[in-house]
């Protein structure tokens, strides 16, 4: 979950990801369905919230090159999407803050 409405994907970690094989049973299972992203994020941001662009940790690995970048932001290009889910957690804090006041009542 973020509250911004720019958040970046970190190159390094996506790509690290998916050489884990953490996905391999999904892959395999569905290897035409790309690897979703999903970004949820409150009600006001959901509108306005646009596509993350990729980005470079200023720390990298040891011999990593831009090309190693390049070539992982083009894999992750191919093998993954963004998605977005707003969420309005406004009545979820009204309740919050009600059994809050009705505890405090009863300690008092």
């Amino acid at each position: 979950m973020t509250t911004g409405k720019n958040h970046g994907v970190n190159i390094e970690g996506v790509a690290s990801s998916l050489e884990s094989g953490v996905f391999a049973k999904y892959k395999a299972k569905y290897p035409e369905t790309p690897v979703t992203l999903l970004f949820v994020v409150p009600m006001p941001i959901f509108e306005r919230f646009e596509f993350q662009p990729l980005h470079r940790l200023k720390r990298t690995a040891k011999g990593s090159t831009k090309a190693d970048h390049d070539q992982q932001a083009a894999r992750i290009k191919r093998e993954v999407c963004q998605a977005v889910m707003g969420i309005d957690l406004s009545e979820r804090l009204k309740t919050i803050k009600q059994f809050h006041q009705q505890g405090l009542k009863q300690s008092a």
